[in-house]
């Protein structure tokens, strides 16, 4: 019963770790754009986008306009560095 509490509470840490570094670096990648927004309205505004994926291919977009594509340009790049972690 003890194992599994500290396996419960250890990746629960490890989540909330995980969550603030994605949000400090959309901060961050944000902010040197020079976009007028922070983090937690980018990825708000990213959360609207919905993709319909088959056999890793995106098949149709929704909710994407002109504002969540400079977000998509701006933090693109943070997929590139999880491909070598």
């Amino acid at each position: 019963m003890q194992q599994s509490l500290a396996l419960f509470v250890h990746s629960h840490f490890f989540h909330l770790i995980l969550a603030l570094a994605v949000r400090s670096i959309v901060e961050l990648k944000v902010r040197r754009a020079g976009l007028q927004i922070n983090s937690e309205e980018a990825i708000s505004q990213l959360n609207k986008v919905r993709a319909l994926v088959a056999k890793g291919k995106v098949l149709r977009l929704t909710g994407e306009n002109e504002e969540i594509r400079k977000i998509v340009s701006v933090v693109s790049l943070m997929g590139q560095f999880a491909k070598f972690g």
